[in-house]
């Protein structure tokens, strides 16, 4: 029997999900809200949460901007046991708490997680953590060219209430640093406005993690400034650099003067396809991801987001404690 995914908020990242889903296997509806545009598709549309609830889901892709994903969550959660939401969990550190006391299959859109040269650099930095000594990550591209055939301030990266701005909009790299390195004992955050985007966003954001049990530093530069996009991880160890650059399917290894090249076959596109199979088949491999970006792992990641902004109001370095306000 087929089983039924509902789909909530559909635009760039609703619209992309659509897509990719296995349709042999599952009904798939949608709930929304602007009922005034026409859509070119099939699917079932709802316009209510009632109408959702009576759908009674057994999958649901939450893709609405930040603000509103525990709202739908908390509407639907009686309905349905297994929830995908889109990154980050949330902009609103008073919902850390409330989405902590759920105990329902949620996986936040990590994706990046399921990356095949992220889970080769995840590895070499287990094996090798004793002699790394810096992990640094830079991304970085002019907001302007994400979304071209919208209006730049319709979206949600430019508004602040919804969840835009460098912090929230590139956290894929925060989480990836706490994957790798685990979560820091100090932070400093220094969030900037260099362009003239609407709304106070952060355009421009430094963020410097320290592991002072490791020994280890990671710098993490984001921006939504760039012409060219720009992402790229550097770990350097005591006799060792390797360099990761998205844009390339292969891993540099430079030692002794010498570089070795690692190649790769997969895309990002497929790494977000094994997240959502992932998530369909009741977490079949959770053996093998271990560190997958589950509801514990993500209420920690927000709880540090929000100790990143403490930390660029205070201008100075803090400490680290999880739900720390």
């Amino acid at each position: 029997m087929k089983k039924k995914i509902l789909i909530v908020g559909f635009g760039s990242i609703g619209k992309k999900l659509l897509k990719i889903l296995p349709k042999k296997n599952y009904f798939i509806s949608i709930l929304r809200t602007k009922k005034n545009i026409k859509e070119n598709t099939s699917y079932k549309i709802f316009f209510s949460v009632k109408e959702a609830r009576n759908y009674n889901p057994d999958y649901v892709f939450i893709c609405t901007s930040a603000n509103l994903h525990y709202f739908y969550f908390n509407k639907l959660k009686d309905k349905c046991k297994n929830f995908f939401i889109e990154k980050p969990l949330t902009n609103h550190k008073k919902e850390i708490e409330h989405f902590n006391k759920c105990k329902l299959n949620i996986l936040i859109g990590y994706f990046l997680r399921f990356h095949q040269p992220l889970i080769y650099l995840n590895k070499i930095i287990r094996n090798k953590i004793n002699k790394i000594k810096n992990v640094n990550f830079e991304v970085g591209f002019d907001i302007k060219k994400w979304r071209p055939t919208r209006k730049l301030s319709s979206t949600v990266s430019v508004n602040k209430k919804l969840g835009g701005g460098a912090l929230f909009e590139l956290s894929h790299e925060i989480d990836l640093a706490t994957w790798m390195l685990g979560f820091p004992d100090e932070i400093f955050c220094d969030q900037q406005k260099l362009t003239d985007l609407r709304d106070n966003i952060d355009d421009s954001t430094k963020i410097i993690m320290n592991y002072n049990l490791k020994k280890i530093s990671s710098l993490i530069s984001m921006d939504l400034i760039q012409s060219n996009y720009c992402r790229k991880i550097k770990i350097i160890l005591e006799n060792e650099v390797i360099n990761y650059d998205f844009t390339k399917n292969y891993i540099t290894r430079s030692k002794n003067n010498k570089n070795k090249k690692i190649f790769f076959k997969a895309s990002l596109l497929d790494s977000y396809k094994k997240q959502i199979h992932f998530f369909l088949n009741k977490f079949d491999y959770k053996k093998r991801y271990k560190n997958i970006s589950d509801l514990k792992s993500s209420l920690k990641l927000s709880s540090l987001l929000f100790n990143l902004i403490k930390s660029n109001n205070l201008n100075k370095k803090i400490k680290f404690k999880n739900y720390e306000s």
